[in-house]
């Protein structure tokens, strides 16, 4: 009878291995939601600056009325 041993230095390295790749890939989509968390505030602020210009405009106009 054969019995088949896988030492577990082995299973170590492959499983150290995993984890980092897993570890990677954590690493560069954490970055990437940042990035795109960072240009959507971004936007958002420059669309506020936009509405409070048109609201002082508006305010203008109605004065000028």
């Amino acid at each position: 009878m054969k019995i088949n041993f896988i030492p577990e230095s082995y299973i170590e390295s492959t499983h150290k291995k995993d984890m980092k790749k897993y570890m990677i890939l954590i690493i560069i989509l954490l970055t990437i939601n940042v990035i795109f968390f960072n240009k959507a505030l971004l936007n958002r602020k420059d669309i506020d600056d936009i509405n409070k210009q048109i609201y002082n405009l508006n305010l203008k106009k109605e004065k000028n009325n």
